[in-house]
């Protein structure tokens, strides 16, 4: 059997119709995931301020958790 591969992916191999049809899926979905994975790239470089700030939320909450699971313990404690 023959294999046409893109980045290392094999995606269309010479075989009967049925075959055929799920290896044309299968290459409409690696490519719509590359496009996916692009786009999202581009969205975190152009929004890159505001992923900082999305970060830092997500720091501020971990920690506020981690300081309230920590007063638990201690009141826990005998």
């Amino acid at each position: 059997m023959e294999f046409i591969s893109y980045f290392g992916i094999r995606i269309f191999q010479k075989g009967n119709f049925m075959s055929d049809q799920n290896n044309y899926k299968k290459f409409l979905l690696f490519l719509a995931g590359n496009l996916i994975l692009i786009f999202g790239i581009m969205l975190v470089l152009l929004w890159w301020q505001d992923v900082v700030i999305l970060f830092r939320g997500a720091i501020g909450m971990i920690f506020a958790l981690g300081g309230m699971l920590m007063l638990f313990i201690v009141s826990q404690q005998k």
